[in-house]
């Protein structure tokens, strides 16, 4: 495989999957950095609800420790934002707006997540809104499997980290109602 550095001007005109053009270079470091950033922003808005009830909380034996959390979602909104580089690079079209637009509102109701279960204490609702993100995530991989492998690929850990979250988020919900 050879990446192509290329100098064109009309980044979506004449290129093979692997030219990367002076647009994507300047839209890989947006996408890859902002989206931890933003997730960092949402971890410490909701951090009193982690460091308060959630601290008491009955909570799985598989539950990793609290540091686990921010590596494993710093690696997670890279991959994400390495998946959002990918498509918004796409010729523009049916299929990349959708997988763009699906993308954004899951990235939105994912942030919604942190605040639904650590500050709302909504542990019924945050369940049912992780079932949902899961079957998002879920698609997006399938959809965007037929156009682009490796963006499909980076959302594998998500999907799998989601699931565990699942698990973990039923366990406390069940056993503090």
């Amino acid at each position: 495989m050879v990446l192509t550095l290329s100098t064109q001007d009309q980044p979506h005109t004449n290129r093979t999957p692997f030219m990367i053009t002076r647009r994507d270079l300047l839209l890989l470091p947006a996408c890859i950095l902002s989206l931890p950033l933003l997730g960092a922003l949402v971890g410490f808005a909701t951090r009193p609800g982690v460091d308060g009830w959630y601290q008491s909380a009955v909570r799985s034996a598989l539950t990793p420790p609290d540091y686990v959390f921010g590596i494993v979602w710093s690696v997670l909104y890279l991959l994400m934002g390495f998946y959002l580089w990918r498509i918004a690079r796409r010729a523009p079209d049916d299929s990349r707006r959708f997988l763009l637009r699906l993308f954004i509102a899951q990235l939105i109701a994912n942030l919604a997540w942190s605040f639904i279960f650590f500050q709302m204490q909504a542990l019924w609702l945050a369940v049912v809104w992780i079932v949902g993100l899961i079957a998002a995530v879920g698609v997006l991989i399938k959809q965007t499997y037929k156009l682009d492998r490796w963006a499909a690929l980076a959302l594998v850990p998500l999907l799998a980290w989601m699931s565990f979250a699942l698990y973990l988020s039923t366990f406390i919900a069940w056993h503090l109602t």
